[in-house]
């Protein structure tokens, strides 16, 4: 899977970061989530495959998108978003987001490029 980079709110590098990949989907980077009070913001369990990251809301809005599924994009109440994918494992997306830096607390997830929306159409 090969990323672009569309946007961060990290001044030094590393989280939260957005791409974009070669697979119509978008890769977020992210601050794990292991909160059952957050993990619960879901009304199912989340899958083997799956992680949940926590990201600052205005990270979308750097990228001119906004979240449009509450499935997946849910707002955590504390200023951020709850983002909720599957877990990526591909080797080139991993070496590209540790390029950029991946603390262990953090993890990245994929979603669905039909999850985010312009700006104004969501």
């Amino acid at each position: 899977m090969q990323l672009t980079h569309l946007a961060t709110t990290s001044k030094n590098g590393g989280c939260p970061e957005l791409y974009a990949s070669d697979r119509d989907t978008y890769v977020v980077q992210g601050t794990r989530v292991t909160d059952p009070g957050l993990l619960g913001r879901w009304s199912t369990p989340l899958m083997q495959h799956e992680a949940v990251v926590e990201i600052p809301r205005h990270l979308f809005a750097l990228a001119a998108l906004a979240a449009a599924d509450s499935a997946v994009v849910v707002d955590s109440g504390r200023g951020t978003y709850l983002v909720r994918g599957a877990a990526v494992t591909d080797a080139d997306a991993l070496a590209t987001v540790r390029e950029r830096g991946l603390p262990d607390h953090e993890t990245v997830v994929q979603i669905a490029g039909a999850v985010l929306a312009p700006t104004g159409s969501a």
